[in-house]
């Protein structure tokens, strides 16, 4: 409603009708005081800073532009603080972000060094046992190498104890 008493005092402002422009931009000021309307309001202070103006009367015309820009700057100090508070939130979501991907990392950080570690846990196990494997297998070939010439010196001493008593039956 605010902002239609204003356009209607701009379209008698722009036919000369400065008077009448005053009476409705006064009338959508007195509607918007009390409210969030900061748009209207100071729309309402620039048509009555452009009438009065023209009426000739520089005083008033002068406070109205002096609220014409109070209320601009109050605007411009909402649009600054709703920037520094989306800044505020953008930065807060960052910060979490990164918090965020820090722990993941550290998790599969930690992740993948137990997973080294079982590797070379598994590994060393692997080692152990082809070291006993295979001293197992020297341990069977230097016992079946001993028994070979233990059994050859054996055969070799019943060959010659043989070869004796036969040689003793022949002398008797």
């Amino acid at each position: 409603l605010a902002s239609c008493l204003n356009n209607i005092g701009e379209v008698h402002r722009l036919r000369g009708e400065f008077l009448s422009a005053i009476r409705f931009n006064q009338k959508a000021l007195d509607l918007t005081r009390g409210s969030e309307e900061l748009d209207a309001i100071k729309e309402s202070y620039y048509s009555l800073y452009l009438s009065y103006k023209k009426l000739g009367k520089p005083l008033m015309a002068f406070t109205m532009f002096e609220k014409f820009n109070v209320y601009s700057d109050s605007i411009l100090r909402k649009e600054d603080q709703r920037a520094v508070i989306r800044q505020e939130f953008a930065y807060q979501y960052e910060k979490q972000s990164l918090a965020d991907s820090l722990r993941i990392a550290g998790a599969q950080q930690v992740a993948d060094a137990q997973y080294a570690a079982q590797r070379a846990e598994s590994i060393q196990e692997r080692q152990k046992v082809i070291f006993i494997a295979f001293s197992l297998l020297l341990l069977l070939c230097l016992s079946g190498f001993i028994f070979y010439k233990r059994r050859k010196e054996l055969q070799e001493k019943l060959d010659c104890e043989h070869k004796e008593a036969n040689r003793l039956k022949e002398l008797d």
